[in-house]
This record gives C-alpha cells, sequence and structure tokens, in this order.
C-alpha cells in the first residue's frame, strides 16, 4: 500500500510492534528512520536499502539501540535505523522512496512513502536549496556556488522587470479604455490619472535600464504624453 503525504516533511505513525517485524517512522526530504527485525534471526542485524524513483541512495543496518524496542522485548533492542540521505531530495520533484530488505527485497511495513512536490516556495523548499549549498562545501566548489547564485538572481532579476512591466501596460490600457486612445482623449486624462500611468521608478525596481524590455518604451512615450496633457 502506498501512502501518500503533503510536500512539507512528515512524520509517520509508527505501526504496532505486534504487527510486523518492522516500521517506516520517519521519512522527509532528508532522511529516513524506523526499526527492523528478522524473525528468523533475532539478533542479525537487517540491511536494508533505501531508493528514490527506483534509484540506490544507500545502504542501512538496522543495528541502533531503541529504548522501546528492548522494553517491548523486541530482541536486545538494537534494531532500529536512520539514514540521512546524501543530499536533501528536490522540492520540485515527486519522490517515491522505497526501503526494502536486501535479503528478499521485502517492503518494510510503511513503505514505500509519495513526497509531493512544494506548491510554492515555503519554509522547505528554501531550507532544501540551503542545505544543498552547505552540503557541497569543498574551497574549489565556493566560486561556482557564487556564479550559480549569481545566475540566478539575474534571471529573478529580469522576472521582477518583466512582471512590473506587464503591470505597467495593464495600468496604461485600463487608462486608454476609459479615456479614449486619441490625442484629445489623452488630454482629457485628469492629472491624478496621469500620475498613476507613469512608469515604474528606478526606486521601484532597482535594476539597470538594460533590462527595460522593448514592450515598455512606447509606453513611456505614452506616460510622458498623459504628464504633459495633465500640466497643460
Amino acid at each position: 500500500m502506498v501512502r501518500i503525504f503533503p510536500a512539507s516533511p512528515t512524520t509517520l505513525e509508527a505501526k504496532s510492534l505486534s504487527d510486523a517485524p518492522g516500521s517506516l517512522d520517519r521519512a522527509d526530504r532528508y532522511a529516513v528512520a524506523g526499526w527492523c527485525q528478522d524473525s528468523l534471526r533475532s539478533d542479525v542485524p537487517v540491511s536494508l536499502i533505501i531508493t528514490d524513483n527506483d534509484k540506490l541512495l544507500g545502504r542501512v543496518l538496522a543495528n541502533l539501540h531503541r529504548a522501546d524496542l528492548a522494553a517491548a522485548g523486541i530482541g536486545s533492542g538494537r534494531h532500529a535505523f536512520e539514514f540521512h540521505f546524501p543530499h536533501a531530495l528536490s522540492p520540485a520533484e515527486k519522490h517515491v522512496i522505497h526501503i526494502r530488505r536486501e535479503l528478499d527485497g521485502f517492503d518494510l511495513p510503511g513503505s514505500p512513502v509519495v513526497i509531493e512536490p512544494a506548491q510554492a516556495f515555503d519554509d522547505a523548499a528554501q531550507t532544501a536549496l540551503s542545505k544543498s549549498l552547505t552540503h557541497f562545501n569543498r574551497e574549489d566548489e565556493v566560486d561556482r556556488k557564487i556564479t550559480f547564485l549569481a545566475t540566478e538572481l539575474s534571471a529573478l532579476g529580469q522576472q521582477r522587470a518583466d512582471l512590473e512591466s506587464r503591470r505597467f501596460e495593464r495600468r496604461n490600457r485600463d487608462l486608454m479604455r476609459r479615456w479614449g486612445g486619441s490625442s484629445q482623449g489623452l488630454a482629457a486624462i485628469p492629472a491624478e490619472a496621469g500620475r498613476s500611468c507613469s512608469a515604474p521608478s528606478s526606486s521601484t525596481i532597482a535594476f539597470p535600464s538594460s533590462t527595460v524590455t522593448p514592450a515598455q518604451r512606447p509606453l513611456s512615450a505614452i506616460s510622458s504624453r498623459c504628464k504633459g496633457s495633465a500640466t497643460r
């Protein structure tokens, strides 16, 4: 049975210890944890294989001690595991995580789990990006990370300029429809309305003038006519 969880990191409710010889207790974009016991060889640690979207992430032995397992009479209590992924899973992708016994390929109870992609650049997405950047910490990678971030920042700056340009176009179209598109109509636009059709100031969009799109230039001319008409 596949269990589907929202995009944010999720703590799973552990199965009863009497239901199955193991349980996947936690799964998120950073790690999985739980316990597993071989019912035939109770004191031999079980080797587990962890995959994400059918790609191997690693192996782990279920040999960590957990007091609740010992108290429940599950062998010596040394049947827990915790596996941290080599790097945080991408919040932009869907992930199907399997934890299988290496000996026979059977899924651990609670596996597989599905983590859906994030729907917004929320705290979880920001944390995943931050962890990805800090995970690769070799000295020779610092410049590469800076170049990557600078490129992404430039793209975001252009995206913001494009958004402002589209807002500016919509405001001017609304004014043209309201007051008419002829020179006589433009002359009739009140001063207050004329000021509203001004192009975004540099304080609003702190980007070089080279980022102004071609679509903004003719609208800038309309804006000048708007202000000129208002002062007459």
